[in-house]
This record gives C-alpha cells, sequence and structure tokens, in this order.
C-alpha cells in the first residue's frame, strides 16, 4: 500500500502552491521514512527563531493540523499558505512543510524542503549540522551545505571529508537531471554551490584548486 501511494504521489506533488494546498487535504496513508532523529530536529527549526507572533500563532495551528489531523480543513489550509506567500524561505515554514511532506511519505519532496530550510538564514547553525549529519547517515543527500558548513565555520579538515562525500555527488545529480531534461533541478543545484561560494574545492586526482563561482 505505502509502495502505491508513493508512486501515486509523486507526479501529483510538486513544490508550490498547488503542491501545499494538495498535501494539506491528503489523507495520512503514507508511512513517513524520515528517521525520528531528523523529524526531532525539524521540529526544533520549527520554532528558531520565530516569526513576529501573529504569524508564529498561524504556524503553531497549522503545525498541530497538518501533522495530526488526516482532514482537510479549508481555515487552516488558507491560513498556512497565506503564510508561505509571506514567509516563502523562513526555516520555520519550511520545516513544517518538510515535516508535512514526511507525515504523507514524500520523502524525496521532504528533503527538498528541508534542504530549502537549509539555506534559510533564519535556520540556527546548530539544528543545520545536526540535521545534516543525520541526513547523511542516512543516506540521504541533502546537498552540498555541510561541507559549505564546515568552511564558514573554519573546520577545513570536515570541510575536505564533507567534499569527497558530497562535491562529486551534486554534479553527478546535476547533470544526470539535466540530461533527463530536469534543467530547473540541475539548475537549483548549481546555484546552491554557486550562490554560497566562496569555497576552495579540490579535486580527488589532484588538480589544482578552484573556486565554486569558476
Amino acid at each position: 500500500r505505502g509502495r502505491r501511494c508513493r508512486g501515486a504521489m509523486h507526479e501529483a506533488f510538486r513544490w508550490n502552491l498547488m503542491l501545499l494546498t494538495l498535501l494539506i487535504s491528503a489523507p495520512l496513508a503514507c508511512r513517513s521514512e524520515l528517521s525520528p532523529g531528523v523529524q526531532e530536529i525539524l521540529s526544533d527549526a520549527f520554532f528558531q527563531p520565530p516569526l513576529p507572533a501573529a504569524d508564529m500563532q498561524i504556524l503553531k495551528e497549522a503545525h498541530a493540523y497538518l501533522l495530526n489531523a488526516p482532514e482537510a480543513n479549508s481555515s487552516a489550509d488558507a491560513a498556512f499558505l497565506r503564510l508561505y506567500e509571506k514567509n516563502p524561505t523562513h526555516a520555520s515554514v519550511l520545516s513544517l512543510a518538510a515535516l508535512r511532506h514526511a507525515t504523507l511519505g514524500q520523502i524525496d519532496e521532504a528533503v527538498e524542503a528541508a534542504e530549502f530550510a537549509l539555506m534559510a538564514d533564519s535556520f540556527t547553525v546548530d539544528l543545520r549540522i545536526s540535521l545534516i549529519e543525520y541526513l547523511t547517515r542516512a543516506g540521504r543527500y541533502p546537498t552540498a551545505i555541510a561541507l559549505i558548513d564546515a568552511h564558514a565555520a573554519g573546520d577545513m579538515e570536515r570541510a575536505t571529508q564533507m567534499l569527497s562525500r558530497l562535491a562529486d555527488k551534486m554534479s553527478v545529480d546535476a547533470f544526470a537531471a539535466w540530461r533527463a531534461g530536469n534543467t530547473t533541478r540541475a539548475v537549483r543545484l548549481l546555484k546552491v554551490l554557486v550562490q554560497r561560494a566562496p569555497l576552495t574545492i579540490f579535486s580527488s586526482g589532484g588538480v589544482a584548486p578552484k573556486t565554486l563561482d569558476e
């Protein structure tokens, strides 16, 4: 049942406002595959740092509804969509979207929402590092943000380690997406690297250093 549900939902649910509308009204029929640790971190991110008081109240109400109630609720649906339109890049809003995806068993979409949350300036460093580690141990690829964060923290040893794990994978994924005609994903993957530069990277073949900008 879970496999059929995930397969049927995969094409229907995309990351946009229509997607969120559908997700909010969808039944909680699919089992989440994100580890409890990942969901706990996302829940923590949901509250740090807070939005303005009025928005935070809407988000709290939406959080309680979206994660626990399978039935549609037009009032909660509309409130959350308005909040998303107002704060489309805030970690709290994106974390809630990731949790909702996970609740529905939409793991690829949940990880992507978590990736966007990781890129949000409002996502705290400690939570970001913890989530990266959970996703990496679980075999999930949450972009090369772990590498970038390690570099920003001055931990070059960790940055080098994360480079070997993630940098090549990102370029391969971007190329595969382009070959498959998914230019949106290809560009998004490359922009994650370029927009968070400068960062010096080294190829495994010992070639001279290159920057992500290049």
